[in-house]
């Protein structure tokens, strides 16, 4: 019998990805009470547009063909760079995949010039709070219901 391998990866997001990638993000958040929609879904209307055309880069955790998990950076100033749309799929989660794929982001950013990092995230996601935190993130804002943490890079 012949063994059965799979390939899970971290790869760069090309425009094919867009319709899965929209319906892995919105499963994710699902499962915290949220939807994608509006204007808070708008950014993956065109990945490429919005984050890799401006100068940053979408990265994408893949098991096989299946989009599982994503981290997205994109330019806020010169110096700055956001960190955005972090989503691992909990069967992914717990297992080192978020780390690999902020590593790659922070990477790219550093390789870019970029000083400092800063994401915003919800209360909600507790668990993401505790991993920015052990990765070195301070939280320097609240706003409503989001908590905004940065870290210099």
């Amino acid at each position: 019998m012949k063994p059965h391998f799979r390939i899970i990866e971290i790869r760069l997001f090309r425009g094919s990805d867009q319709p899965q990638l929209r319906k892995m993000v919105s499963e994710v958040l699902g499962e915290f009470g949220f939807e994608l929609d509006g204007e808070w879904g708008r950014d993956l209307d065109d990945p490429q547009a919005e984050y890799v055309d401006s100068g940053g880069a979408f990265f994408l955790l893949c098991d096989g063909d299946e989009i599982v998990g994503s981290c997205a950076i994109s330019p806020a100033s010169t110096r700055t760079i956001a960190l955005r749309r972090m989503y691992v799929k909990s069967a992914y989660r717990g297992k080192g995949w978020g780390q690999k794929l902020l590593d790659e982001a922070l990477q790219f950013a550093r390789l870019k010039g970029y000083g400092k990092v800063f994401l915003y995230t919800h209360p909600v996601f507790s668990e993401a709070i505790e991993f920015y935190k052990k990765n070195g993130f301070k939280e320097t804002r609240r706003k409503e219901q989001w908590i905004r943490y940065e870290k210099k890079i």
